[in-house]
């Protein structure tokens, strides 16, 4: 048991609550249909009012393949039909609008939004967050809200903790095609 109690986090998507949650301690969670710069953005205003990186939990729909050609082939219809629901849900994911639909583009989707790929680039992406944004905790949606079969899910958390795990686990992570 943790005392006084468990961590809070709060999940965000406006200044004032962002603000917010960072003025009362409380660790902050950025959803999946977020860029990287959006998720920057919320990071930068958290901790200029006293939260820190390491406190940040970042969502990201993620798919790990044997390569970035059989992921890419396998996310593309995953993608069209999420970004198409969340399109027409005004960009609403859990009930307030998240992004706008210019970062609903399927190819923006899949090249700053979503992690995609083989081992090495999923890897890098969750280092780019790691290195560049601070983030420590990321919370894996490989279910892409749904759009995902049970058995890729289960493909990706297998493979993520088979073969990129590892990866981060080393003290660099270099731009590798795989």
């Amino acid at each position: 048991a943790q005392h006084p109690h468990p961590p809070i986090e709060v999940a965000a998507s406006s200044d004032e609550t962002i603000v917010w949650a960072a003025s009362r301690g409380y660790g902050l969670l950025l959803s999946a249909v977020q860029t990287v710069a959006s998720l920057a953005t919320c990071i930068e205003l958290y901790t200029s009012h006293g939260g820190t990186a390491g406190d940040v939990r970042v969502e990201r729909f993620c798919l790990v393949a044997e390569s970035d050609a059989a992921a890419r082939e396998r996310a593309t219809p995953i993608i069209v039909r999420l970004t198409r629901r969340l399109a027409a849900l005004g960009g609403d994911e859990h009930g307030h609008e998240a992004v706008g639909t210019a970062d609903l583009d399927p190819f923006r989707f899949h090249e700053e939004t979503a992690v995609i790929g083989g081992p090495a680039t999923v890897a890098r992406r969750f280092a780019e967050l790691r290195d560049e944004l601070g983030v420590q905790r990321v919370n894996l949606r490989p279910s892409f809200s749904g759009t995902a079969s049970l058995a890729l899910q289960q493909s990706t958390v297998r493979m993520f903790a088979a073969k990129v795990a590892p990866l981060l686990a080393q003290p660099a992570i270099r731009r590798v095609n795989s």
